[in-house]
């Protein structure tokens, strides 16, 4: 901290008095830096885009603090990745509300006006904070707002699936939509500012070909009513400990993990992901090109059913050989649709089956140790209710695909080692990613998950990953890819043919 600054503070401190409420936000336009301040126009997001420590934190809550004052009466949303985050950083943080805010503007004083058991911090004014997680997004269906702060947003658990409806974001967009109360600035609008280190999240940005094809999908960088401040790390070290600066920006400057966590860049590649987007994009293939091939079914089965559960990931992938059925490796994989979901048993159940005879799938693969048996009887009681229903409808199939368990993968380097194979087939151009013509985007999550997904134990469950990796694996590895009682996808292919033929 400079000389002037500190000299500055502890005069403010010594002197005080009446007027020191009302002076809170002259101060803090005394000592921020131009960047840490909003910046002029009629945006409607504010996006610090910042490195570690660059004081992010204390420009947001800033910011949503003066809002509060300068609009007596406000409903302001603080949201944060997890309900702790909001709780000990945006509220009781070191640059969090609670440290911005005069006692004697808090209702009843602090004690009194942070409830942290339900997440509410109120003001003598009448403005009032609420928390929320990306972890619950369905508790901002309903809260109406007039101002919001998000922070780290990039780390938000649906920060992957960008602006799309149901989301975190999306959620409180549809929220912030208060008019003026009596006697506000005339020129009040709803907006949030967004303070977050960047991530290669869509939620930040979407590759360039996905908005071309849909700019509704543009992420918050990309939209026209955003306005972007930030800057480096290196930009406030004076405020840095010596601690920090060895631990932190001496370990990371000069790598990539630097650029984005230290220069605040959004690389567009994940170092060590499990794939980059440059692959994606020379793999992706008509959908003239599977027609011949055979196809299956792959499941990640989710092991709960509840707001915070991962999802259940449902993936039909194909194979075409150009010799032989049994060469394994001679062939070429595909990917077709990605109908992944979050849901009930008996939801992911249907929707597997659902989508085994929309694509004539010669089986359906789900893994062995999210409680494989009772997957198992789940999917063929599932089966014999849909032949029941058909039956009444008068229709009679002649062949269901069986079901193969495949070997568990656990967690973490588990399922990184199981994916390996799959990404070196990616590499040597025989997997493929087929364009459907009536959802070009039909694959974006799952692309999203694979250009991220870096085999850390620390990471969400790549759901989509893990369905896609267990079907590939069973299709194109010999090892994997017989069933039971000996069937290969050769033997399987001809039931279903045969079948088909009667």
């Amino acid at each position: 901290m400079t000389e002037q600054r500190l000299s500055f503070l502890e005069n403010l401190a010594a002197n005080f008095g009446k007027d020191a409420v009302t002076s809170r936000s002259k101060a803090w336009e005394r000592i921020a830096r131009p960047e840490q301040l909003p910046p002029k126009g009629d945006w409607l997001v504010w996006l610090i885009l910042a490195g570690r420590g660059w004081g992010k934190t204390r420009s947001g809550a800033e910011w949503v603090a003066d809002m509060a004052r300068r609009h007596p009466g406000a409903r302001i949303a603080l949201v944060a990745a997890t309900v702790a985050d909001a709780r000990d950083t945006m509220v009781e943080g070191e640059s969090g509300m609670l440290a911005v805010l005069d006692d004697r503007e808090l209702l009843g004083g602090r004690d009194k006006a942070w409830n942290r058991s339900i997440g509410e911090l109120r003001l003598a004014n009448g403005s009032q904070f609420k928390t929320f997680s990306s972890e619950k997004p369905g508790r901002l269906r309903g809260p109406q707002h007039n101002f919001a702060w998000c922070d780290e947003a990039a780390a938000w658990e649906d920060a992957f699936r960008g602006t799309a409806v149901e989301t975190t974001w999306s959620m409180l967009q549809m929220g912030l939509r208060l008019k003026a109360l009596p006697g506000w600035p005339a020129d009040y609008r709803p907006c949030a500012t967004v303070t977050t280190t960047p991530k290669p999240v869509a939620l930040l940005r979407v590759p360039e070909h996905v908005l071309a094809r849909d700019a509704s999908k543009a992420g918050i960088c990309q939209q026209a009513t955003t306005t972007t401040t930030g800057g480096s790390t290196h930009d406030n070290l004076d405020n840095l400990s010596e601690t920090f600066k060895t631990a932190v920006i001496d370990r990371l400057e000069g790598t990539t993990l630097g650029r984005q966590e230290l220069d605040a860049q959004i690389l567009l590649d994940v170092e060590g992901a499990m794939l980059d987007r440059a692959q994606i994009e020379a793999c992706r293939v008509n959908s003239s090109e599977i027609q011949q091939g055979i196809r299956v079914v792959s499941i990640d089965p989710a092991v709960s059913n509840n707001d915070d559960s991962d999802e259940t990931g449902i993936v039909v992938v194909g194979f075409r050989s150009g010799l032989d059925d049994s060469s394994g490796y001679g062939g070429h994989g595909y990917v077709i649709a990605d109908l992944s979901l979050r849901g009930s048993p008996d939801t992911w159940a249907h929707a597997a089956w659902r989508a085994a005879l929309e694509h004539n799938a010669c089986a359906i693969i789900v893994e062995d140790n999210q409680g494989g048996d009772l997957c198992e009887n789940l999917l063929r009681s599932t089966m014999d209710a849909i032949a029941s229903e058909e039956r009444r409808q008068g229709i009679r199939r002649l062949y269901w695909p069986p079901l193969e368990r495949v070997h568990p993968s656990g967690r973490g380097a588990g399922k990184w080692a199981r994916a390996i194979p799959i990404r070196g087939l990616y590499e040597q151009g025989k997997i493929h990613h087929v364009i459907n013509p009536d959802n070009p985007a039909e694959l974006d999550q799952l692309e999203e998950q694979l250009t991220t997904w870096t085999g850390d134990s620390k990471q969400k469950s790549p759901d989509r990953v893990d369905a896609m990796v267990h079907g590939l694996r069973w299709l194109m590895l010999p090892s994997e890819r017989k069933s039971k009682a000996g069937k290969g996808v050769a033997n399987l292919a001809a039931r279903r043919a045969a079948a088909g033929r009667r």
